[in-house]
């Protein structure tokens, strides 16, 4: 059922705002609407400007909860708001001293790391480096030597130099070592080893010991500090576990009264000359919570109440809240995801969640996988929270109960005696539909691995969501070999809603890459199983005859050099661009993106200069659908030549292509205007839009904010102008489609964005 919405005006003193939220808000439910919008026509109202004093407490608690290894069982709510406060303040200060000690403590280990690895490559040296140090007429270097002079050093050492050299160790590009000198021979030395390009080394004097020696005392000083890091990270982590309830339980609290102090986003306040100030709060409330607010409130000479009770006629309709029983419940998913009803209306929950169970227990109908349904959809549901488990196991009662009907056990239908029918043996008996010649699938989650010989129509009512999807689905038809026929159907509304399910999955731009090519198949002008073999990576060279393209073929003509120009282009960038940079190339403009990687200077660029943008898009669509080129999904959306696309290339064969029309209407002044509409998101690349369009419905948002005092995100969000850009919307009943616009946002802001959307169209 539709719970029955009351209007409501909530004021106070202004410094009661937040006794009034932790104590009566906070129980009951409340839609809240901007005040300054709803009261733009009372004098002296002003928004609230300021800052959240909790959002930086609950941001520490919330870091230092990070750091706990195990969260506490039961969070501790004995603590004042300023106790809580103050703990935090303590904790932090605590905190960054430990942190401070932590870093220092980092930075000395981390020295003695450099330190021992510059000695590591003459620990095998063993002699004493304090005692050689101190030579009084020796002199000695320390250092490397590139491996492919290490030969000629051995040569000198033998010829031409008195030195000794005595060798560390050595990797792959040099060898480690030290080399002794006389006094009076080591300006010559010297200056021979830096000819063949020896690198000193400096160790520091205060080794002592054998390399060996001094390398393992300084990796015993690294675990020493190891050691003393651990002891301050056990410290810091026995700190939180000793504050660990306190801690989730000042979140808790924290969240709670950053929630609360953030209503004041929709509150007004007064502006008066008076001492004191008034704050004034919006929204609706259910009925029967609204009553009980009023109630609690009555003896409250702080609180103010007053219930507008004809406030919808003026204001839009109110919100619409839904009440079942917990049975049916989850059900409301389904009904807030196609749309909910408005006030006063039917609520079709129970009836959704009755012929939905129904039909999936009389489609699957099984006894053991339907009580396997029904037990993990309960512990689901009733452990997790989700929806959808509660629809299964709901679905799976039916399944049972048709099981039993049916005579199956987890898919054998000789182990208990069928109640009424076993369908593989009465579907041909069965009145009335005994006699049909035709199978219907209803639903493609019930269509899923149904194998029938005799299938001869698949019908689509809406845009499936891939190529991958469409291809599956048809292949339910004409299994028998003989001719079979499938269809379909879809609309702008489709495009919209599966932009939005593809927007919020976690592969956005893969989704709606998908989505592009399922809807480029739809309109196009090309041979639909040429398009189909193209997007699996297979090549037609003939077309198929019998698709409706082919049926009713469209004007084509030879279009070798069109598509000779534009795989010209891919193939002198190295294939290294998407559509966009094609054809700025082709079409001479010096955008940031050619003139950056040089592109200019391509005999290529221009060459297409004489063919409209909006053309060479459809050109490009078309030569993607015959399968001259394809899309790099994995390297940014590159167009890669195909074997096909060389044939044209290199003029082994001719290119056909679908004549482009543009359709022309006399306007009232009796001039002919183009009509350029196209519904497509734009080709290889997911997820954009006109970026022109979307900066000017940012700019008319400001600007309808800022006439009312509101956030821009109030208006509308970032998603919905995204949505508006793809789908761009020509009429306010359009408008109103896009999600995240209701019919207040419809009435008030629709003929504003419509009328600029249509500049774009």
């Amino acid at each position: 059922m539709i719970e029955k919405m009351k209007f409501l005006s909530i004021t106070g003193p202004r410094a009661d705002i937040d006794r009034m939220t932790n104590r009566y808000l906070s129980k009951y439910e409340m839609q809240l609407e901007n005040a300054l919008t709803e009261l733009k026509t009372v004098d002296n109202l002003m928004p609230f400007l300021e800052m959240n004093p909790y959002r930086d407490p609950l941001a520490k608690v919330t870091q230092f909860l990070g750091y706990m290894k195990d969260m506490p069982a039961e969070p501790s709510f004995d603590q004042s708001e300023d106790e809580i406060l103050e703990m935090i303040r303590s904790i932090n200060h605590d905190y960054m001293d430990l942190q401070q000690q932590k870093e220092e403590l980092k930075k000395k280990r981390e020295n003695i790391q450099a330190r021992m690895k510059v000695l590591e490559p003459f620990t095998s040296l063993d002699f004493d480096l304090h005692e050689i140090m101190q030579y009084k007429y020796i002199r000695t270097k320390f250092g490397k030597i590139n491996v492919d002079y290490y030969h000629r050093l051995e040569k000198a050492l033998l010829e031409d130099i008195d030195a000794l050299f005595l060798e560390g160790s050595r990797d792959a590009s040099y060898v480690y070592g030290v080399y002794f000198v006389s006094d009076a021979d080591a300006g010559k030395v010297d200056s021979i080893m830096r000819s063949l390009h020896f690198e000193k080394v400096d160790l520091l004097e205060d080794f002592g010991g054998t390399p060996l020696e001094a390398y393992r005392s300084l990796d015993k000083d690294v675990q020493n500090l190891t050691d003393e890091i651990q002891a301050v990270k056990d410290k810091r982590q026995e700190m939180f576990r000793k504050n660990a309830s306190r801690l989730l339980g000042a979140r808790i609290q924290l969240e709670r009264f950053s929630d609360n102090f953030d209503i004041r986003k929709f509150a007004a306040r007064t502006e008066t000359d008076e001492q004191e100030e008034y704050y004034i709060l919006c929204g609706w409330m259910s009925e029967e919570d609204a009553n009980a607010f009023i109630k609690e409130a009555q003896g409250d000479d702080k609180v103010y109440i007053v219930v507008e009770e004809d406030r919808e006629q003026y204001f839009g309709e109110p919100p619409t809240k839904l009440e079942n029983p917990k049975l049916f419940k989850p059900f409301e998913m389904f009904i807030k995801m196609y749309g909910l009803p408005k006030s006063g209306e039917m609520d079709p929950t129970i009836f959704v969640g009755i012929m939905y169970s129904f039909i999936f227990g009389a489609m699957f109908g099984d006894v053991g996988q339907g009580l396997l349904l029904f037990i993990g959809g309960a512990i689901l549901y009733f452990t997790k929270k989700m929806n959808l488990a509660g629809i299964v196991s709901l679905a799976g009662i039916f399944s049972t109960f048709f099981g039993f009907m049916f005579g199956s056990v987890f898919g054998f239908e000789d182990i208990i005696e069928a109640k009424w029918i076993r369908p593989i043996n009465h579907m041909t008996t069965l009145p009335f539909i005994g006699k049909l010649n035709t199978v219907f699938i209803v639903s493609i989650a019930f269509g899923m691995g149904i194998d029938k010989s005799n299938v001869r129509w698949v019908i689509h009512y809406n845009l499936p969501k891939s190529i991958e999807s469409f291809y599956q689905e048809i292949g339910r038809a004409g299994r028998d070999g003989l001719p079979s026929d499938t269809v379909l159907f879809y609309s702008l509304g489709d495009l919209i809603l599966l932009t939005k399910f593809a927007t919020e999955s976690n592969q956005q731009s893969i989704n709606l890459e998908k989505l592009q090519r399922m809807q480029q198949y739809a309109e196009a002008d090309i041979c639909r199983r040429r398009i189909l073999l193209s997007y699996f990576g297979e090549t037609a060279t003939e077309d198929c005859g019998n698709c409706d393209v082919c049926k009713n073929p469209p004007q084509r003509f030879d279009g070798t050099v069109i598509v000779q120009k534009a795989l010209s282009a891919i193939a002198r960038t190295e294939q290294q661009i998407g559509t966009g940079v094609l054809i700025d190339i082709l079409r001479g403009s010096y955008s940031a993106e050619v003139t950056g990687k040089g592109y200019q200077e391509l005999k290529t660029f221009g060459a297409g200069r004489d063919i409209p943008p909006r053309d060479w898009q459809d050109y490009l669509l078309q030569m993607l659908q015959l399968g001259y080129f394809e899309i790099a999904y994995n390297e940014n959306n590159h167009l890669k030549i195909t074997p096909s696309g060389s044939d044209i290339l290199f003029g082994r064969t001719k290119a056909m292509l679908v004549v482009i029309h543009r359709e022309e209407v006399s306007t009232s002044k009796g001039k002919k205007k183009k009509i350029v509409v196209t519904k497509e998101l734009p080709l290889g690349l997911p997820g954009t839009e006109s970026e022109d369009l979307f900066e000017a419905l940012r700019g008319l948002r400001k600007q309808l904010a800022d006439q009312e005092a509101l956030p821009a995100y109030i208006v509308l969000s970032d998603k919905v102008l995204h949505l508006l850009c793809i789908s761009r919307p020509t009429t306010i009943e359009e408008f109103g489609s896009i999600s995240g616009i209701g019919e207040y946002k419809k009435k008030k802001y629709g003929k504003d964005f419509v009328n600029l959307i249509r500049q774009f169209v």
